[in-house]
């Protein structure tokens, strides 16, 4: 039995007397089940610690997984993953020795894998639809869109598995404080005179809600075949349902972690390499194509030639540092909803992508106005978004870094092409670039006859 003078009482022993069961292995053993959480509070850390940027602890959260897993499942993975594992090991071991590595363990699980009894966990079964609007408001609270759909899942009826089980610890906790919890077996008891079922007028709308309805009405926008104008674009971004994103870090003070914003179109896969449409683009059709006819009409207006762009961003409240975007360059951005106060575009004109931050935040800047107006800008110079009170919705158009019609798949390019994305080619790239070269910004018109 483990014990000596500093923990004599302890049936487990300290790290002094028993220092294998202190190993950052078996510590993030303990941690199996919640490890998605845990991971993501890596990567915070590493960004607010360590300076590392969003990027960097992406990748150094990938590895680490590894340690999460038993010995021979971490052997089969990649060669790439187990080099990232092992720049993360020392930023993991420091990590383990903090409070926020283990806030969120599952309560049940260090007891079970002492005595190894099975142990039946008490559940509450939901329904389809009362687990589409659980996993919502779990997203709400910070998980990821992944990690609330596995805990929405372990509340279905069905076989209770070994997986499910250790869902269901952390699950049954946040069940309880959720406002709309209804067992599926009570549903009857919550139905109308009529039959059908009442619901509560306080419920809050699931992000899926909120995306079919703002869908439902650039629907009908496009059907009547009318020039888009900037009160569509708001009335549509208005009702949205943003997703949270932990890939990036929210400047404002108080701020929870995670950045509102989806991308639609374009973009390529970090690990294969590979291009592809965006899932949220091709589920919500309606909202891509009437976003892409108005940044088609805003270029045709100004430039006598449509604006091209693989891919645009909708984003909420999102106060970004300064930053340079690594896309081609040329990009429209526009605020559809006027802050309290600030929110500006603050632009440094002549900032040129190898000088260090430092050095370019001191010099000449201009803050554009981009809730009066539309900007076609460079977004490789450097760019930030400052203090703000009240609502504020962008959307900025661009075109993904190393786009290239030949290097793309062709029924990538045609899915892109049926929801309405102007591909360039390399004389519609020059001519936007050369707009740059001579003015760096430009403040673009309103449209107020456009075609459909």
């Amino acid at each position: 039995m483990p014990g000596c003078a500093k923990c004599r009482f302890s049936e487990a022993g300290c790290a002094a007397c028993n220092p294998s069961r202190f190993s950052l292995r078996n510590r993030c053993a303990r941690q199996r089940g919640c490890e998605t959480e845990t991971l993501s509070r890596f990567r915070q850390w590493l960004v607010s610690a360590h300076d590392r940027t969003p990027g960097v602890a992406r990748d150094l959260a990938w590895g680490a997984q590894l340690w999460f897993r038993s010995s021979q499942a971490a052997g089969q993975a990649s060669e790439r993953q187990k080099e990232e594992s092992k720049s993360a090991e020392s930023y993991l071991d420091e990590f383990a020795k903090l409070p926020q590595f283990r806030s969120q363990q599952p309560a049940g699980l260090q007891k079970k894998a002492q005595t190894r009894k099975k142990q039946s966990v008490a559940r509450q079964t939901l329904g389809p639809e009362q687990r589409r609007q659980f996993a919502a408001w779990l997203v709400r609270k910070g998980f990821t869109e992944g990690s609330a759909r596995d805990y929405a899942w372990s509340c279905s009826p069905g076989h209770v598995t070994p997986r499910r089980k250790q869902l269901l610890s952390t699950a049954k906790q946040w069940l309880e404080q959720w406002p709309q919890r209804q067992p599926a077996t009570q549903s009857q008891s919550s139905r109308g005179p009529t039959g059908s079922a009442t619901q509560s007028s306080s419920r809050e709308p699931s992000l899926k809600e909120m995306r079919n309805k703002a869908d439902e009405l650039a629907k009908q926008f496009l059907a009547e075949r009318r020039p888009v104008t900037e009160k569509d674009m708001r009335a549509v971004q208005l009702l949205w349902g943003y997703e949270k994103n932990h890939s990036r870090q929210p400047v404002k003070r108080g701020a929870s972690a995670g950045a509102y914003f989806d991308i639609f179109g374009l973009t390529r896969g970090r690990t294969d390499g590979k291009w592809r449409v965006t899932l949220v683009s091709k589920q919500y059709s309606n909202v891509t194509k009437l976003v892409c006819n108005w940044l088609r009409d805003v270029g045709q207006h100004n430039f006598g030639r449509q604006f091209i762009f693989t891919s645009f961003s909708m984003n909420w409240n999102w106060e970004t540092p300064f930053h340079r975007d690594g896309n081609e360059g040329p990009s429209i951005v526009r605020c559809f909803t006027k802050p309290d106060s600030g929110g500006q575009l603050r632009y440094w004109p002549g900032d040129v992508e190898n000088n260090p931050p430092e050095a370019v935040q001191s010099e000449q800047h201009v803050d554009l106005d981009v809730a009066s107006t539309a900007y076609l800008k460079d977004g490789n110079r450097g760019h930030s978004v400052l203090p703000f009170k009240g609502d504020r919705r962008s959307l900025v158009g661009f075109t993904r870094k190393g786009f290239n019609n030949k290097k793309v798949p062709k029924s990538v390019t045609k899915e892109l092409s049926g929801l309405g994305f102007a591909l360039p080619d390399e004389q519609a790239m020059q001519f936007f670039k050369s707009l740059l070269f001579k003015k760096p910004y430009m403040p673009l018109k309103k449209r107020r006859v456009s075609m459909v």
